[in-house]
């Protein structure tokens, strides 16, 4: 029972809104509207804004305003985009938070880790700042709706890790969703009538893709005869997306209370689902069955009328689908290269026409700027994109930021280190909208090593800075420049290198692993990103006792960070690290590592198995909590030949590269 405070704090934040937001929080573009036409023109071009570095997460509404969470590899950092300027989250003195949720009102939720290493949930709007959800037991908060409601879950009372899937409504008070589960139970997604989706544990401790009515009432949507199921997105008329677990991999569903649970498309591999409209459109991605399961895509789009059509990928390959909007249009990328995540263009799709390269509509960007993929698109066409130089927004039209636009930091080959000892000549090329405006130039390189002032050219809106260093430390540096306009108007990009010592045999890369189909309680949508630095030597010498220590550390569906690591193990072009460390902030667990260069020239992929697991308190019994491999092949042996491997397999490193330099 919720004390009279604890409901009062809850309301004093969002009741006063509700009320007239729920009266108008009709999505952009009703189901009428696009059955009658999709948006028959393609983009002309886009303005851009430069949001921060890659993002771990990252999520656009209907305002053109966007949330997203970036690691520094120590910690979780959180940021709101307005529409006009970045607002940091804080964490409530928090050892973390990490945001989960934005609703079409700018309120954000999400989870913070309080000092007993237990998740608390959290909302934040700008008028009302960081604040905790109401209730005392352990709780993630992990969607919101336009009438701010909630949904997440929470810790059974008298039942120590055991979760139950609850919404938070406006009126401070809670409701717990469906039976308690044997398990756990969380609900992953809302709508505007409060309808929840997520999954919950049967008596197997099998997870069950489920949907909670308003009331809380729960219906099991089934498996189609796989093992397990999961819910992750439920429109504004109540029908639910999700995928059902087979042995051949993953299969997608639609699910509403007329139709019952429907298949999309035939039985034929793995079939990732990433969107879901409010026409009941679905956008997807089917798995080429080739030699590398896992990170090459082939797009689709799907209803209930249409059936199942693939999208055109221009004469490229692969493809994938990643968002999708109420009139049809899509983004995702087109790759020309297998195994070669830089060889990745965004594009924008309008229903099934020819892809649009979204390079090739560009305002004013900056020289050197280019768009990998894109992850997210609103109704009025605003598009959130991936690229070299971080999280970018791109707005349609011409109307360029009051900030300046930057690129990447060039001058190091992408996916390539440095030596301790070198001195590199570093680039940042920008552009303004304000073609008379005068700019200043600040730059920084966290690696304790002297550092000099960087330098500006300018003409008629179009810079660059350069900056020369030289790196004299062997581990991780994070290099940041930042452009300044009269008005005050920042842009800061920035960019972490890995620095080898030239006498000391190094494991060192930075990257994203392909997503793994079962890789535990941990596995979820959103990439695995590692950062990977340790000295390989058994007696390493002075420049290697002078270096940070081993570095390790992987941010997506969860973070962790090494805090111990034990001597490594080599075998040839394989590498194994082991030890301690803090998953989501919380210490007492176990990882190992085991890293597979590969050979570009032979088209063999790079490889990064993760393990990680924790003794359960009650039975001492060790629990995975992430564990991405593919049975007992080796890394060595996988990343040497060009073999077949299972579905499921996340090691392959589908952006970034690992390096053994002896």
């Amino acid at each position: 029972m919720l004390s009279n405070k604890a409901r009062l704090r809850w309301a004093g934040v969002f009741v006063p809104a509700v009320t007239a937001l729920c009266a108008t929080a009709a999505p952009t573009g009703t189901p009428a509207e696009a059955a009658q036409a999709a948006i028959s023109a393609r983009p002309a071009g886009y303005s851009v804004v430069n949001l921060g570095p890659d993002a771990s997460k990252a999520m656009l509404n209907e305002r053109g305003q966007a949330a997203f969470v970036v690691s520094t590899g120590d910690e979780w950092l959180n940021w709101f985009f307005d529409g006009s300027r970045l607002h940091a989250l804080g964490s409530l003195g928090r050892s973390f938070a990490y945001l989960r949720g934005l609703n079409n009102r700018g309120v954000v939720v999400g989870t913070a880790q309080n000092p007993f290493a237990r998740s608390e949930a959290f909302s934040w709007s700008l008028a009302g700042g960081m604040r905790l959800l109401p209730g005392s037991s352990s709780a993630d908060a992990f969607a919101i709706n336009d009438c701010n409601q909630v949904a997440g879950t929470v810790e059974m009372p008298g039942s120590a890790l055991m979760m139950r899937a609850s919404r938070w409504n406006v009126d401070g008070s809670m409701t717990a969703l469906g039976p308690p589960p044997a398990t756990f139970s969380a609900a992953w997604a809302i709508n505007e009538s409060g309808v929840t989706a997520g999954a919950a544990a049967d008596e197997r401790r099998f997870l069950r893709a489920t949907v909670w009515d308003a009331a809380g009432r729960a219906t099991d949507l089934g498996a189609l005869g796989g093992s397990s199921s999961a819910a992750s997105h439920v429109n504004a008329s109540g029908q639910v997306l999700g995928t059902a677990y087979r042995e051949f991999g993953g299969v997608g569903f639609l699910w509403s209370r007329q139709t019952g649970i429907v298949q999309i498309g035939p039985d034929a591999g793995n079939r990732d689902v990433t969107a879901l409209n409010d026409n009941g459109d679905v956008a997807g991605n089917n798995q080429v069955e080739d030699d590398v399961p896992g990170v090459n895509h082939r797009p689709f789009i799907w209803s209930m009328r249409g059936g199942l059509r693939p999208l055109p990928l221009a004469g490229a390959p692969y493809g994938r689908a990643e968002a999708l909007n109420n009139r049809r249009e899509m983004v995702g990328y087109v790759q020309d290269t297998p195994m070669d995540a830089l060889s990745r263009r965004a594009v924008y799709w309008n229903d099934v026409s020819t892809p649009v390269d979204l390079n090739t509509r560009l305002y004013r960007a900056p020289a050197g700027l280019v768009l990998y993929s894109a992850r997210a698109i609103n109704g009025s066409g605003s598009i959130l994109a991936d690229s070299n130089a971080g999280l970018v927004l791109l707005r349609p039209g011409r109307e360029g930021p009051a900030a300046p636009v930057l690129g990447p930091i060039a001058g190091v080959a992408e996916d390539v280190g440095v030596r301790s000892g070198d001195t590199v000549d570093l680039t940042v090329n920008f552009t303004d909208s304000a073609v008379g405006e005068s700019h200043l130039a600040s730059a920084s390189v966290d690696d304790g090593c002297p550092q000099a002032a960087p330098s500006l050219r300018e003409r008629r809106g179009v810079g660059d800075v350069s900056l020369r260093h030289t790196f004299c430390r062997p581990g991780f540096a994070t290099v940041k420049i930042t452009v300044t306009d009269r008005a005050g108007n920042a842009t800061q990009v920035q960019r972490r290198l890995f620095v080898i010592d030239r006498s000391v045999a190094t494991l060192a890369g930075e990257g994203v692993l392909a997503p793994a189909a079962r890789a535990g309680a941990r596995s979820g949508k959103a990439p695995l990103r590692f950062a990977v630095w340790a000295p390989l030597d058994a007696n390493p010498g002075a420049g290697a006792r002078a270096a940070a220590a081993p570095v390790v550390t992987l941010t997506g569906p969860f973070h962790f960070r090494a805090d111990a690591v034990g001597k490594p193990e080599r075998n040839g072009q394989s590498v194994r690290l082991a030890g301690t460390g803090r998953l989501d902030g919380r210490p007492g667990y176990r990882f190992s590592i085991e890293a597979g260069p590969g050979d570009a020239g032979r088209g063999a992929a790079d490889r990064l198995r993760v393990r990680i697991s924790h003794t359960d308190a009650a039975t001492r019994a060790e629990l995975v909590d992430y564990d991405n491999g593919p049975g007992t092949a080796s890394m060595a042996s996988l990343a040497a030949a060009r073999a077949p491997v299972d579905a499921a397999d996340g090691t392959l490193v589908a952006r970034g590269s690992l390096r053994i330099a002896d």
